[in-house]
């Protein structure tokens, strides 16, 4: 029996259609403000990544030439605590179960954020480029590229270059390029990481790696 994620980041994601008025996110490094955020993170590129990637969860796309990661994340649940692009992010907890939700910082240089998204015994980590920055995220670099070398500006072919064909997929505004990473099997469980890319206008607007159980 394979086991899968116990509460998919959808049912965290489902939160964004809320109608609400512009976001203002407090000062605090540890708050409840979980709900303000997602609405701010669902008018970023990088949300369409993380709600593509949940939706998709269970399916196989190509796999990359080689193995990808945004710096040192880690799909098990837990294990992305003590690195020091955690440390570095401002933390958003929920009332609900583990009070877990989302952490990020924001590059100020580049125009740019990286988020943590958790839900269960699922995460996602993501670059992703920004049209606004909500108040009260720390400003910190973001990383420049992934490990095997992509950048956001790329082209799809440029990408394709360096992570293979992968499954690549049009809605006529945007493409979105994905690949799978099973990194462990197990005979009760699979712990499951994909990989994903975002292109707006031709351009890579967006990058996500995450997974779980």
């Amino acid at each position: 029996m394979i086991v899968r994620a116990a509460m998919p980041l959808l049912l965290i994601l489902n939160a964004f259609a809320i109608a609400a008025t512009p976001s203002r996110v407090g000062a605090s490094s540890d708050d409840t403000g979980c709900p303000t955020f997602r609405r701010w993170f669902t008018g970023q590129p990088g949300s369409q990544l993380v709600l593509s990637s949940t939706n998709d969860f269970d399916q196989k796309f190509a796999r990359p030439r080689m193995p990808d990661n945004i710096l040192d994340y880690s799909t098990t649940p837990g294990s992305n605590d003590q690195t020091s692009w955690y440390k570095a992010m401002k933390h958003y907890r929920s009332a609900a179960g583990s009070g877990r939700c989302m952490s990020a910082f924001y590059d100020s240089a580049h125009k740019t954020a990286l988020i943590f998204s958790e839900g269960g015994t699922r995460s996602d980590l993501t670059l992703t480029t920004v049209s606004t920055a909500p108040a009260g995220l720390p400003n910190h670099p973001a990383p420049s590229q992934t490990r095997n070398g992509v950048r956001l500006g790329m082209t799809v072919a440029q990408v394709q270059a360096i992570e293979g064909p992968g499954t690549l997929r049009s809605d006529g505004h945007s493409q979105r390029l994905m690949y799978s990473q099973d990194i462990k099997k197990t005979a009760n469980a699979v712990i499951t990481n994909y990989l994903g890319f975002l292109f707006i206008n031709g351009k890579l607007v967006a990058a996500d790696v995450g997974g779980g159980i």
